[in-house]
């Protein structure tokens, strides 16, 4: 008995190419695909980062927070010039102080530097014993870029600041040369320091002024708010 195997054949189908407008969406797919991950694992970082003081959305070497819970940057570099004899800021900032301390003199205000820049060698030559400057002022005196005021009439850093010419001259004035009051009175709460009349700081001119008319403090502008 003779056995014959049985084949069977199949016709192979042609795959369809694709035209060069398929391909072309299908590539736009993949990156859209592709961007919106990427979007996702930013936000999803920023979310993680958001309460972590050592990370905060600032760019601008003039906006930097130092304060107790905010430490130096790694990137932080100052270049100091010195001013009015000893005294020393950033370099950035010396005409801007020279420029306001003119004008205050040209408006017959008497105004003067008590401290600007120092380190934690020499901070303790710059805290009288009636003002107990807290580590978030002291930190923020080593940026080179705050400055404490005082007048003729006034031997040390006070209260009574504030009920001179020069503060008022200073409220009205500074943010044209780019300062700001830095720990306000109604602040007290979030910026963790108490009301200091005397201490400035050199923020810049734009963002002074938008500090001023919003009536912020630098960590109102710097710190994200937490997600409802």
């Amino acid at each position: 008995m003779t056995y014959y195997d049985e084949q069977i054949y199949f016709e192979e189908e042609e795959t369809p190419k694709k035209s060069p407008k398929q391909k072309f969406k299908l590539v736009l797919v993949f990156v859209m695909i592709a961007v919106i991950f990427f979007v996702f694992q930013i936000n999803r970082s920023n979310s993680k980062n958001s309460h972590d003081p050592s990370i905060l959305p600032y760019t601008d070497w003039f906006s930097i927070l130092v304060s107790e819970q905010h430490a130096f940057p790694k990137q932080f570099k100052l270049e100091a010039s010195k001013i009015e004899g000893d005294f020393a800021v950033d370099s950035r900032t010396a005409s801007s102080l020279q420029e306001l301390l003119a004008q205050a003199e040209q408006d017959n205000i008497s105004l003067k530097l008590y401290s600007a820049y120092f380190d934690k060698k020499t901070q303790s030559k710059y805290n009288p014993s009636d003002v107990s400057l807290s580590l978030s002022e002291q930190m923020e005196h080593q940026t080179g870029l705050a400055i404490d005021f005082t007048t003729q009439e006034l031997s040390s850093l006070s209260q009574e600041f504030e009920n001179t010419k020069a503060f008022a001259w200073l409220s009205e004035h500074a943010w044209r040369y780019g300062y700001i009051l830095r720990y306000p009175k109604d602040k007290e709460a979030i910026t963790g320091v108490d009301y200091a009349p005397w201490h400035y700081r050199y923020v810049g001119v734009e963002l002074a002024d938008y500090l001023r008319s919003e009536n912020l403090c630098l960590e109102e502008y710097i710190i994200p708010k937490p997600s409802k």
